[in-house]
């Protein structure tokens, strides 16, 4: 009835869902999932966590996400029964589901963990602001913690008037007796509150921290990161056993790979249709990120790239539409100084024909992804392969952004966000200190074929459409996202897998899944 106390919507997930889902709306709920983690993790990585401006950033991209809207949305805001227990459902199977993709490595199973728990943080925080402007009497964040069996030690009245003079000393944002008294006060052990005892913001007696009511948050925090790692910890362990469904554990895996765009299917020709030999020269100087300008620029100088520069640029080129006979072409005459035609069809024709899975085991290779540019094949004397920001001296990175007509103030940025490895968001900058777009323009670079799209896309003219039509996450095999709106891109992504996914097939029984 409307006199019951509302449903609290905050989650610890520590019940795994059961029952049957369409695989599209697996694929649909994951992806929507991912999305918001990466908009969480793009904040983060732009502005101080914990500020103001962070909070109403992160609230305002995240507004705008599939799942977005729902999960900020606090207990005390009343919905009918049914669209409730729609939202929890989605929250918690969109979050498992990720879960068990992202359990796999380290750096994947850190990446969720960091993800989910600033999320975790940022509703905890919205709760508890909730509470202090309701009227009535329910708090959102203690039945939260009540309900998950949390419990923190409080202070009584007189232990509190005991230590007044240290906890005024030692708590921001209280400045008299009268304030402290109104203040509700826990004793906690130090490790249940390690970000406010390292900001020095609470007291500290005999390995007990003195934590405020508003600081609960951050021992609420601590528990869910706790649990959480443990969580994919099993669910890592777990997984060997999840291996006979043919249909979800291939489709977790390949969104998985997609968190660092690991895989690239190359569009038709790419926005600008099929790519030509004698086009690239202009192409390199308007729309290559700058990995591929230096390849492209190396090899117009030496007549010559050696086997790893071969491979990351040759593989960029098929992604960005160029045909096998347009590369055998291009290769050709881009070495015609050094190496002779027979030289060349014996020698480097075979690994171009591989590369577009004409000879050897004919695999279909893709594009090479900045996470794998940036962590593999380090570049060592004589070679042009790699990612700028990683493996250029400062010195010799800042000549380059010179030449590139980037201002100082904007290459001093970029040249801080290499020095802290922040390598991907120093090529984003460095996209939009080239394409004159304002630091606000919203653009996440994973890849540099990626990049080359972003770029044809503005220069074509065509850029607010590709915005709302382009996919933020991809998924191996992919097929381009249809022209949609934004309200339409939803729908349209309910396409993309690999059509050889058995769609008959389409129930995928979770109940399996709650080990």
């Amino acid at each position: 009835g409307s006199s019951a106390e509302p449903q609290v919507r905050l989650q610890f997930y520590r019940d795994p869902p059961s029952g049957s889902e369409q695989l599209d709306t697996v694929q649909n709920l994951c992806l929507a999932r991912l999305r918001l983690l990466k908009a969480v993790e793009e904040v983060g990585q732009d502005m101080i966590k914990g500020s103001k401006e962070y909070m109403e950033r992160l609230k305002m991209k995240l507004g705008k996400l599939d799942l977005g809207a729902s999960l900020l949305t606090t207990s005390g805001v009343h919905v009918d029964g049914l669209r409730f227990r729609e939202e929890i459902r989605r929250d918690v199977l969109s979050h498992f589901l990720l879960r068990l993709a992202m359990c796999r490595t380290e750096d994947q199973r850190r990446w969720f963990i960091t993800q989910e728990t600033d999320l975790f943080r940022l509703r905890f925080q919205l709760e508890q602001n909730a509470d202090r402007s309701r009227s009535s009497r329910f708090s959102a964040v203690a039945a939260f913690l009540s309900a998950n069996g949390i419990h923190f030690d409080s202070l009584s009245d007189a232990e509190r008037s005991d230590l007044a003079p240290e906890l005024l000393a030692a708590t921001p944002g209280i400045g008299s007796d009268a304030e402290l008294a109104t203040v509700a006060f826990y004793r906690a052990h130090f490790t249940e509150a390690l970000d406010l005892v390292r900001s020095r913001r609470v007291y500290l007696r005999d390995g007990f921290a003195y934590v405020p009511e508003t600081g609960v948050v951050s021992m609420a925090t601590t528990r869910f990161r706790a649990h959480l790692s443990h969580q994919l910890a099993v669910a890592c362990r777990a997984l060997p056993y999840l291996g006979e469904d043919a249909r979800l554990v291939p489709l977790l895996g390949a969104i998985a790979k997609n968190l660092s765009g690991d895989e690239w299917t190359a569009k038709s020709g790419g926005p600008a249709g099929v790519v030509l030999s004698g086009q690239v020269d202009q192409l390199a100087k308007t729309s290559f990120p700058p990995c591929m300008q230096h390849l492209h620029s190396s090899l117009r100088r030496d007549h010559h790239l050696r086997h790893f520069g071969r491979l990351q640029y040759g593989l960029f080129l098929k992604g960005i539409g160029m045909p096998l006979e347009e590369a055998l072409k291009f290769w050709r005459g881009a070495f015609a100084g050094k190496v002779d035609g027979d030289k060349f069809a014996k020698e480097y024709a075979y690994g171009i024909r591989y590369n577009y899975g004409k000879e050897g085991k004919r695999a279909d290779f893709s594009p090479y992804s900045c996470v794998r540019i940036i962590t593999t094949n380090q570049p060592g004397q004589g070679d042009s392969h790699g990612c700028p920001f990683r493996h250029c001296g400062a010195d010799l990175l800042a000549q380059r952004l010179q030449a590139a007509g980037i201002s100082q103030d904007q290459a001093q940025g970029i040249l801080t966000r290499a020095k802290d490895s922040q390598y991907q968001l120093a090529c984003r900058d460095y996209f939009r200190a080239v394409h004159k777009l304002s630091s606000d323009h919203e653009v996440s670079i994973n890849h540099p074929n990626q990049y080359y799209e972003e770029s044809r896309a503005l220069l074509l003219g065509n850029g607010q459409q590709q915005q709302s039509a382009r996919a933020p996450v991809r998924v191996t095999k992919v097929k381009a996202a249809p022209a949609a709106t934004a309200a339409g891109s939803q729908a349209a992504e309910s396409d993309w897998l690999d059509e050889t996914i058995d769609q008959e097939m389409s129930q995928v029984d979770l109940s399996a899944y709650e080990a």
